[in-house]
């Protein structure tokens, strides 16, 4: 169940990454931010994952939210 609820959830989340993630590398390519397309590609391929002090991006989806209310509904 709980892997099931975890496949959802990273589902859900590339979902909504995938075409921020797009729109971005297209920005870096139309303003030479990076020599080449790849370069953009590589640089924003950890978009939305926790990196740094940041937090991980779209977390609070229903599909994420009843995954972690499973979790912790085990360890009570």
């Amino acid at each position: 169940m709980q892997q099931s609820l975890d496949a959802d959830c990273e589902a859900a989340r590339e979902q909504k990454l995938e075409p921020e993630r797009e729109r971005y590398v297209q920005e870096c390519v139309q303003q030479k931010m990076k020599s080449t397309l790849e370069e953009c590609q590589r640089f924003y391929s950890d978009y939305g994952a926790r990196t740094g002090n940041r937090a991980p991006l779209y977390y609070d989806l229903p599909e994420c939210v009843a995954r972690v209310r499973y979790r912790q509904s085990y360890r009570q």
